[in-house]
């Protein structure tokens, strides 16, 4: 068997192209039981490899919406689709820079969020906490407005945050009138 396995090796080092990842790995602890579930995860790793967004020493994300957008759109250059960036991962690194108190950052992340996924009513909400930051609080009604109409019509679990996040910016609003 090792014989052919090597074989393999010489032919693909030989014949693959660069668009081709692939390794050869003797798993040698491995039985004809396990075997199986050991070679079909890191096939995945190596045929996915590079999906996640790199992270420095710091274990943050670093770049903004720029380095996300050249992230995935490299990543479907080399997969041969299209990927949109996740949308819980743009939420979470929308979250982080509003958490390090850069709001542009958390703005440019959050809208994209929605223009990527306009009928998640979380999308909406989010960006409604980034404006409401920004100290943009029409827009911030208007967003979380927009986030309780979306929830509303599937019910989504999490419309009553929506609601007390819409009803604390109108709050907030009309404490201005006053």
């Amino acid at each position: 068997m090792k014989a052919g396995l090597e074989r393999l090796r010489t032919v693909l080092e030989e014949k693959a192209g660069k668009s081709l990842r692939w390794d050869l790995v003797e798993m040698l602890d491995e039985d004809h039981g396990s075997i199986v579930l050991r070679s079909h995860y890191a096939a995945f790793e190596k045929i996915f490899e590079g999906w996640r967004l790199p992270l420095p020493h710091t274990g943050m994300f670093k770049g903004g919406w720029k380095a996300v957008d050249a992230h995935y759109a490299k990543l479907s250059d080399r997969l041969g689709w299209g990927i949109t960036p996740p949308e819980p991962t743009v939420n979470a690194l929308g979250y982080a820079a509003l958490g390090d108190r850069k709001v542009d950052e958390a703005l440019e992340l959050l809208e994209a969020n929605v223009r990527n996924y306009p009928d998640s009513a979380n999308a909406y909400d989010s960006l409604g906490e980034a404006l409401e930051a920004a100290g943009r609080l029409d827009d911030a009604k208007a967003k979380y407005e927009e986030a309780v109409r979306r929830g509303e019509a599937v019910k989504d679990p999490l419309l009553d945050a929506f609601r007390v996040h819409r009803d604390t910016v109108r709050k907030k609003l009309a404490e201005r009138q006053e």
